[in-house]
């Protein structure tokens, strides 16, 4: 099967009918065999059998980095790869074989078959490559690599992404102090979880030298990313939140270090083109001074005003910002909003209000409602458990949780649960959704609204016997007998979406929206299902809108 690949390759590129007609007079694909046995020798499959067999007896002859390269030449490799539509990417290919099989070779690898083994082995780990290949200077392409990946190439434009995503700063638990003489331990260590832990007395020190090398390392890596761009470097800046700027490459960019840094290097005439910040953490390249034009010779006046002065002034800078925040805030607009996103605005927005007023809140340390549905890995293994057991004989229970236990994390919570969800089966809620004989799990809804779309899951849908729907949401918060209400009454966003977002998608009447409650058990039920719509429909509104 191997030769007969070999054969159709583009080394030969012997048709099938070759292959047919060969095989037909006698031959047999058997480099090993001497010509005259495998048929007639001007035949075209045994001219590459003779090639191949050539190539078998030189093998134990010559270095594995001269026969691929050779192979590659003397075979019209290079020549059909301009048959593919991108013909360098096809020549970067053969070219990287051949630099593997000459690494191969200086590794002390010497036999083919070796080389063979271990470039199948490569292929099927998918291993990524320390140095990338060079490209060529005149292709059309977008390349995408890391930094390291880069270090030593250049690029007319390079777009620097991934700078605004949190990078590791904190020291492991054993530290290592080279400075240190070799009669000395050089090892410090600390062991436990934060606010209960145990260190040698010359952890925290080491810990802070290691801090300020990683940051150094950081800044070097910007340093190598910025600097492979020839002509254009365009950063995306883009942040999660006014707070997410800890341990971001982005903090060093728009940090005041580097923009009186920037500025020092002007002024100082080092660097007159370097790059500097703003306050808001904004880059911008300050504009050089316009070029004078000589003095008319009739007037004798300086035709200054050909150089558009207007366009490098602080006013045009201070628009072109207010512009772009304008951009950014339209462009940020949300166009759908989830159920449970509706809930948690509204829970911020009366953590808002509390404060504006000064009014601590007595429960604000007891609200396990604010954890939500994926707010504890019990929760989401829980709910996934119910999604798929007989909801009406409960079989398969255990099993089912022993396996979702595993999947979170929790294997010691098995048996927690399995409870839980043997709560949800028994209670009167889902009794009355399996009796209807229409139920089902995990539906996902939408509805528009607005300029987007409100979006969610169900846990649980029935009809009922008038064609109405009733939608039931699982809670497994941890809570007290006399919580049940007040928290269904925080959960009324998220109801609220629900009725709206399955009224508006199956155009049929929702009955009730019900909040089961696990621990204790408990139903919590709305029946002002146009009450709730209504509000839905505001928030939602309000929140696409921004």
């Amino acid at each position: 099967i191997s030769i007969v690949a070999a054969l159709r390759s583009p080394a030969f590129a012997r048709s099938d009918v070759d292959l047919l007609r060969y095989y037909e007079a006698g031959g047999r694909f058997d480099y090993l065999r001497p010509a005259g046995r495998n048929g007639a020798a001007q035949d075209p499959v045994a001219e590459s059998l003779a090639i191949l067999r050539d190539y078998h007896e030189r093998r134990l002859w010559t270095s594995i980095s001269a026969l691929t390269d050779e192979f590659v030449r003397d075979r019209p490799l290079m020549s059909a790869a301009v048959g593919y539509r991108r013909t360098r990417e096809q020549w970067r290919r053969y070219r990287f074989v051949i630099d593997r099989a000459r690494a191969f070779a200086d590794a002390g690898g010497n036999s083919l078959r070796e080389f063979i083994e271990w470039m199948e082995t490569q292929m099927s780990e998918n291993p990524r490559v320390t140095e990338m290949p060079v490209p060529e200077s005149d292709e059309e392409s977008v390349r995408v690599m890391t930094v390291h990946g880069s270090k030593g190439l250049e690029f007319p434009v390079v777009l620097l992404t991934g700078i605004s995503g949190s990078r590791r700063n904190m020291a492991d638990t054993a530290l290592f102090d080279r400075e240190r003489g070799p009669n000395e331990t050089g090892v410090e260590v600390r062991v436990g979880s934060s606010g209960s832990y145990h260190q040698t007395d010359g952890y925290d020190d080491l810990a802070g030298r290691e801090k300020e090398l990683n940051s150094d390392e950081n800044i070097r890596l910007l340093y190598v990313a910025a600097t492979r761009a020839k002509d254009h470097l365009i950063v995306s800046m883009f942040r999660s939140g006014p707070k997410s700027t800890a341990g971001e490459l982005a903090d060093i960019l728009g940090s005041n270090e580097s923009k009186e840094s920037g500025n020092a290097r002007g002024e100082d005439g080092d660097s007159g083109d370097a790059i500097a910040t703003d306050a808001d953490g904004i880059l911008w390249h300050p504009a050089p001074e316009p070029v004078q034009a000589p003095p008319d010779e009739a007037t004798g006046s300086s035709n200054a005003d050909s150089v558009d002065r207007a366009a490098h002034s602080i006013e045009a800078r201070d628009a072109w910002v207010a512009e772009r925040e304008r951009t950014i805030a339209e462009r940020s607009r949300p166009i759908s909003v989830a159920a449970t996103r509706l809930k948690q605005a509204a829970d911020d927005a009366r953590l808002d209000d509390e404060a504006d007023d000064d009014k601590p809140d007595p429960d604000a340390e007891d609200e396990p409602w604010r954890r939500g549905r994926a707010g504890t890995s019990v929760g989401r293994a829980v709910h996934a458990v119910l999604q798929t057991v007989d909801l009406e004989t409960g079989d398969g229970v255990e099993e089912t949780a022993r396996a979702q236990a595993v999947a979170e994390g929790i294997p010691r919570r098995e048996s927690d649960i399995a409870r839980l969800t043997r709560v949800a089966i028994e209670s009167e809620i889902v009794r009355r959704a399996v009796e209807s004989g229409r139920y089902w799990r995990e539906v996902p809804v939408g509805v528009p609204v607005g300029d987007g779309a409100l979006e969610g899951f169900i846990d649980l849908l029935f009809e009922t016997p008038s064609g109405g729907l009733v939608i039931v949401d699982y809670k497994t918060d941890t809570l007290r007998e006399d919580q049940t209400a007040a928290a269904a009454e925080r959960y009324r966003p998220q109801a609220s979406a629900y009725a709206l977002a399955v009224s508006g998608a199956t155009n049929k009447p929702v009955e009730e929206v019900v909040f089961l409650f696990l621990e204790p058990k408990g139903e919590e039920s709305f029946t002002d299902i146009e009450a709730l719509t209504g509000e839905a429909e505001r928030m939602a509104k309000s929140y696409l809108a921004g």
